[in-house]
């Protein structure tokens, strides 16, 4: 009852003063601030979210030099990709299925002077080769019918629309996450708890046993959550 008083709570304060966050993340001196993202071009309106900045602080705890990184659904920015650029030295592959997304995020990585990312077009996993010590991903998650309650969410739908029940691009992750993970290799998973709690989030990776809930990364003032994500040295069935 606590947890759903809580969760409750969240929900009327962020969309209480969801103008006035949107309105202090559309601010460029803080996006450069938080993620060393040089802020020459847009593509739509929506930068980043507490998501962001939670994956953030998960990077910084299991990110190191030499790494080979995957920022899955990098965005228009390529706002995480270029924070992994630019804090270790690591070898970076970014991807997204909108090309414009792609341009821009690219653009955006030249201005920010860092090197070593490889920004391309992919539907998650279908064009990507190797492994990965690190996959890094802040897939949609919001459920279809909450989202089209909200008219600032209607544009840019494959950038927020988790299906039904919000975990159906998560679950495509997991599906195919063992097979571009190196042995060791986590994946950081971001989810917002708002609109996923965190027992459906178990329950998920918990239907994939090639996979291992290792910990999650949890903010005390935001309420997403990120699911870090192992091989569990079992076989898919």
């Amino acid at each position: 009852m606590a947890i759903a008083s809580r969760k409750l709570l969240w929900m009327h304060l962020y969309h209480a003063f969801a103008p006035l966050l949107r309105s202090i993340r559309s601010l460029p001196f803080l996006t450069r601030w938080l993620f060393h993202v040089n802020l020459v071009g847009t593509v739509h309106q929506h930068l980043w979210d507490s998501t962001t900045v939670v994956l953030r602080s998960a990077i910084g705890r299991y990110l190191k030099d030499g790494q080979r990184v995957l920022d899955l659904g990098t965005g228009h920015l390529g706002t995480l990709a270029v924070y992994c650029a630019s804090i270790r030295n690591v070898t970076v592959v970014a991807v997204d299925r909108d090309e414009a997304f792609i341009e821009n995020a690219r653009r955006i990585s030249q201005a920010s002077e860092v090197s070593g990312i490889d920004f391309h077009r992919s539907d998650w996993f279908s064009n990507v080769a190797g492994t990965f010590d690190l996959i890094i991903s802040n897939p949609p998650y919001i459920p279809t019918s909450v989202g089209d309650q909200h008219k600032h969410l209607t544009a840019f739908r494959n950038t927020w629309d988790g299906g039904s029940d919000g975990l159906a691009p998560a679950r495509r992750i997991l599906q195919d996450a063992p097979r571009f993970l190196t042995p060791g290799g986590r994946l950081l998973l971001g989810l917002d708890q708002l609109y996923v709690p965190m027992s459906a989030a178990r329950d998920m990776v918990a239907d994939f046993p090639a996979l291992r809930l290792e910990g999650v990364v949890t903010s005390l003032w935001l309420p997403s959550k990120v699911y870090v994500i192992s091989h569990s040295g079992k076989s898919t069935p």
